[in-house]
């Protein structure tokens, strides 16, 4: 009775290991580069490189968050200049849609922000009904493509992360469920 209870403890907690391990795919890009208005920079996050199977169905995407840091320029901003950028999400698969994610401000002209730290600017999109669009885009081929057009001013675009959350096979659920059911009946006969 004691090595059937070690069995379904040793079961149960693989299974829990297993389906609590949600997958992170993380994509940077490094792109210092000093920007002045009627510029557009366009970057394509491609998060296969890290592991990401768009051909698994089984594993849809959950939530992305897309990250994009700036710092003001020093010279022509110290004074508190107007920068500003529009980003967009460019051709969202197989909806072939743009998406605008709207206008970011860069800086106030400080010195602490030129020196010390960059402004970072973040994109989530966590499954409701507005984000399909951009989930099922990066579920589609791991990829996602963005535009960022310099409307005032200029700054200096340090670059963009695209992290991703996929979400346990609902199977996996479902046997981590059956453990835990087949553990405890398991405790209880052997009481």
């Amino acid at each position: 009775m004691i090595t059937k209870l070690l069995k379904v403890a040793a079961l149960t907690a693989t299974l829990s290991i297993s389906s609590l391990v949600n997958a992170a795919y993380i994509d940077t890009i490094w792109a210092p580069d000093k920007v002045s208005a009627g510029e557009t920079i366009t970057n394509t996050h491609d998060i296969t490189d890290d592991g990401f199977d768009p051909r698994k169905l089984s594993n849809p995407v959950f939530n992305a968050t897309l990250e994009f840091w700036f710092v003001d320029d020093l010279w022509d901003g110290w004074y508190g200049g107007h920068e500003t950028a529009d980003i967009n999400i460019d051709d969202t698969g197989w909806f072939s849609w743009n998406i605008n994610l709207g206008s970011v401000e860069v800086g106030f002209g400080s010195w602490e922000t030129f020196f010390v730290d960059s402004e970072i600017y973040s994109f989530t999109w966590d499954g409701g009904l507005g984000d399909i669009a951009v989930l099922t885009d990066i579920w589609w081929d791991g990829k996602l493509k963005y535009s960022m057009e310099v409307t005032e001013g200029d700054f200096y675009f340090k670059g963009s992360r695209l992290t991703v959350n996929d979400v346990p096979e609902p199977s996996s659920l479902a046997l981590l469920g059956l453990s835990l059911i087949g553990l405890g009946a398991a405790r209880r006969r052997a009481k």
